[in-house]
């Protein structure tokens, strides 16, 4: 997600229960407020296999927004690998 730099919104964790899943530690935190101080970045996401966001910098409709993209991006890359494999 390329951009002017923008202040940098803290993250918060979106999924309830999530830590089930994945630990939300503060080493993670470090590391989305690492790329997130980067030059051109203006948000940072961490979503699930699911598509459902774990961690995020960005207003609540954006992260939806992307989120669904990334996801559906992701599972039509696994499905060309799984093709191409077969083939």
């Amino acid at each position: 997600m390329e951009g002017s730099h923008t202040t940098m919104n803290p993250a918060k964790s979106m999924a309830p229960g999530s830590n089930q899943h994945i630990e939300l530690n503060s080493e993670m935190d470090e590391v989305v407020k690492r790329i997130q101080s980067s030059k051109n970045v203006s948000g940072v996401m961490v979503i699930s296999n699911e598509g459902i966001p774990l961690k995020t910098t960005l207003d609540n409709s954006t992260t939806v927004q992307y989120g669904g993209m990334v996801s559906q991006l992701a599972e039509r890359a696994k499905s060309v690998v799984r093709k191409s494999i077969h083939n």
